[in-house]
């Protein structure tokens, strides 16, 4: 399929999302679309997208599902740009970083490598994704100023070193750190306060379980696969659902103590795992399991 317009300029917005059958292959170009301000191209079948940034005219982007390869474009000189989005493509190479109005900033599962972007001067981002890449960084991006974000996700990827403070992201409900090889500490995170869902699974930390007591909006902590032995905290709010702690190197106290701050927390219908590589649950964890199990919560322990 192949579409052609002989005035490019009288164009201000091109939408062709997920087109089934027939879809559009091969190459779009888009030079000559100098007022053009908004490209959604989704779930097609292109290898390349030419655009044209001489006009800075740029406000959103959505190229994702598609089969883009090569190095993404330059975007950093499109000062209007909110939304951009070429997540499940197959670009490969260095990104550049986003302009600093920048709103939505989506670049996952694709091939890319070197350094993440630099998003700290974007200061009204609110969701970032740069998950299932090939990132490679000693410490993880540095989000610490994007004080109005919501969602992140870098998880599948190789960072590496310490993950950054959490506690000035008031406004951030979910991130996703798994699957990297983060080391050190669990960074303190009671400062986030709207803070509802954080993966940190499957990375190579050490130390304590951070202390989730005063996270009154978490619902689910998934901190499985590391090296952790023992757990910073005096319990959980009661709006605490979801515990995954499991194949660490937790002591017989330690799972006994989280399981009894769960009873305590009064929450029902949960889950909790603090079984596989951690020690056996004693006999007030036990008896803390029988309870939670009577709650209707899924509990796995070691018996």
């Amino acid at each position: 399929m192949s579409i052609s317009i002989n005035t490019p300029a009288n164009v201000t917005s091109i939408e062709l999302n997920r087109i089934f059958g027939a879809k559009i292959g091969g190459k779009m170009s888009l030079t000559g679309f100098t007022n053009c301000t908004s490209v959604k191209v989704e779930g097609n079948a292109l290898t390349n997208i030419d655009f044209d940034f001489s006009n800075n005219q740029y406000e959103n982007i959505r190229t994702r599902l598609n089969s883009c390869t090569g190095v993404p474009a330059d975007i950093s000189n499109q000062t209007g740009l909110t939304t951009y989005d070429i997540s499940n493509n197959s670009y490969t190479g260095i990104i550049l970083n986003p302009p600093t109005g920048i709103l939505l900033y989506d670049v996952s599962d694709n091939n890319l490598t070197g350094s993440d972007p630099d998003v700290t001067s974007c200061f009204d981002l609110t969701q970032l994704y740069l998950h299932n890449n090939n990132f490679s960084a000693v410490g993880s991006p540095d989000i610490s100023n994007n004080t109005k974000l919501e969602f992140v996700q870098f998880n599948d990827n190789d960072f590496q070193g310490e993950l950054a403070n959490l506690n000035g992201l008031t406004a951030l409900k979910e991130i996703n750190t798994a699957v990297n090889h983060f080391t050190g500490n669990i960074p303190e995170i009671s400062g986030a306060t709207g803070l509802e869902k954080m993966w940190c699974n499957n990375n190579d930390f050490t130390g304590s379980i951070p202390d989730l007591n005063d996270n009154l909006a978490l619902t689910l902590f998934n901190c499985s696969y590391n090296y952790l032995t023992g757990w910073a905290g005096t319990g959980f709010p009661s709006t605490f659902e979801k515990l995954y702690a499991n194949n660490n190197d937790l002591s017989s106290d330690t799972v006994d103590a989280i399981l009894g701050a769960l009873v305590t927390a009064g929450a029902t219908n949960g889950q909790v795992n603090v079984g596989g590589t951690n020690a056996t649950a004693g006999s007030s964890g036990i008896s803390a399991k029988n309870t939670l199990t009577g709650r209707g919560w899924r509990v796995t322990i070691n018996e």
